[in-house]
C-alpha cells in the first residue's frame, strides 16, 4: 500500500469508528433517555477539558456531579462540612467559588479555610482538566458559617450556581 492509501484507509476507519453507535445503546436508549427526563434536578453543564490522553477536547459536566465530589472531598479530608457550594460562571466556565463551612468548635478557621481551599482546587481540577484561566486558591472563597461541638456524620449541602 502507498501512504496515501494507507491515509485514505485510516481515515475511512476513523469515521466508520467515529458514527458507529455505542454497542447496547440501542437496547438501553429509551430507559435512558425517560430517565433524563424525568428528572427533577436540572443542572448546569459546565466544561470539562482533556488536555492529555487519547480523548483531547472538551464535555460537559453537571454543576450538580462537581458539587457532589467537592462535598464529598470537604468531608473526607477535613473535620467540617459544607453547607453551601455556590459556582459563579460565564457561560460554562468556573470563574470562581464559594463555599460555605460548618467547623467544629477549637479548630484554627484560617488554616481550615486554607486546606479547603486548595481541596476545593485540586477537586476542580480533577474533575474540569485544565482551564483559561485556571481556578486558583485566590478564586476560591470559603466563609465559616457556623461553629458546632460536634458535627453530624452526614449533612446535606445546598446546591447553588450563578448561570
Amino acid at each position: 500500500m502507498t501512504e496515501s492509501r494507507t491515509d485514505a484507509l485510516m481515515a475511512h476507519a476513523s469515521d466508520v469508528l467515529r458514527n458507529a453507535p455505542e454497542p447496547g445503546w440501542d437496547r438501553i436508549s429509551d430507559k435512558v433517555i425517560r430517565a433524563l427526563r424525568s428528572t427533577s434536578a436540572s443542572g448546569w453543564p459546565l466544561d470539562a477539558h482533556a488536555s492529555e490522553g487519547p480523548r483531547l477536547g472538551t464535555v460537559s459536566v453537571s454543576d450538580h456531579v462537581l458539587r457532589t465530589h467537592l462535598a464529598a472531598e470537604i468531608r473526607s479530608r477535613h473535620h467540617c462540612s459544607p453547607s453551601s457550594i455556590e459556582f459563579f460562571v460565564d457561560g460554562h466556565e468556573i470563574r470562581s467559588l464559594r463555599i460555605e463551612l460548618t467547623a467544629p468548635y477549637g479548630v484554627d478557621l484560617a488554616e481550615l479555610s486554607d486546606r479547603v481551599r486548595f481541596t476545593v482546587v485540586d477537586v476542580v481540577h480533577l474533575i474540569l482538566g485544565d482551564m483559561d484561566p485556571p481556578v486558583s486558591a485566590e478564586s476560591v472563597h470559603i466563609a465559616v458559617v457556623d461553629i458546632v461541638d460536634d458535627l453530624p456524620a452526614e449533612e446535606n449541602t445546598k446546591s447553588h450556581s450563578e448561570h
